[in-house]
C-alpha cells in the first residue's frame, strides 16, 4: 500500500511539473543524467561526483524532516556524504536500488528503496522506500530536489542514544535549514 502510495504520489508530481516553465532537455538526456546520477548515489563512494549533479543555486525539500536547504552549500551539510557516522553494510554492495525512473524533458523521478547501514555504530535496518524528484536546467544540473524518504524507525527515533544523536544531528543544521513556507 505504501510503495503504491509513494508511486502515486510521484506520477502527480512529476506530471504536475510538465506545465511549468523548466527548461526542455529532452527526455533521452534527462534519463541518461537521472540514470548517472542515482548510479553514483547507489555506490555512495564519491562525493565529489555526486556534488557535480548540482547546480550552486539549488533547492532541495525532504518531506519527511520537513526541511529546505535553499542552495548547494546548506544542501552538502545537510546530506554530508563524508560524516564518519555513516557506514555501508558492504562496501562492494549499492546503498539503495533503482526500482522505477519517471522522465519527461526537465524532471527525473526516481522511485527505491535504501539497503541497510549502520550510523554511529548502531545497525539501521532495511529496506526502506524512497521517492526522489530532480529537475533540471540547460545544463543538465540539477536545480531542485525533493526527497521523500521513508525512513525507518530505528533512524528517527530507535534507542535513546541513536535518537539523541539525531536530534543533536538536526539541531546543529539548523543554522542552514529553513523550514518550508
Amino acid at each position: 500500500m505504501k510503495k503504491l502510495f509513494i508511486k502515486s504520489i510521484s506520477l502527480i508530481i512529476l506530471f504536475a511539473l510538465s506545465n511549468q516553465a523548466f527548461c526542455q532537455l529532452g527526455k533521452a538526456k534527462v534519463d541518461a543524467l537521472a540514470k548517472a546520477y542515482f548510479k553514483t548515489y547507489a555506490e555512495r563512494n564519491d562525493w565529489r561526483a555526486f556534488l557535480d549533479f548540482y547546480d550552486e543555486a539549488l533547492y532541495f525539500e525532504d518531506l519527511q524532516f520537513r526541511l529546505v536547504c535553499a542552495n548547494l552549500d546548506s544542501f552538502k551539510r545537510f546530506y554530508d556524504w563524508p560524516n564518519p557516522a555513516f557506514k555501508k553494510i558492504d562496501d562492494e554492495k549499492p546503498i539503495l536500488k533503482l526500482e522505477q525512473l519517471l522522465v519527461n524533458d526537465s524532471t527525473a523521478v526516481g522511485i527505491g528503496f535504501f539497503d541497510s547501514f549502520y550510523w554511529q555504530n548502531q545497525y539501521i535496518p532495511g529496506p526502506w522506500e524512497f521517492s526522489i524528484k530532480l529537475v533540471f536546467n540547460s545544463e543538465g544540473k540539477i536545480i531542485r530536489q525533493t526527497d521523500f524518504i521513508n525512513y525507518p524507525l530505528a533512524f528517527l527515533c530507535g534507542n535513546e542514544k541513536l535518537n539523541k544523536d539525531i536530534v543533536l544531528w538536526m539541531e546543529n543544521r539548523k543554522q542552514f535549514i529553513q523550514p518550508p513556507e
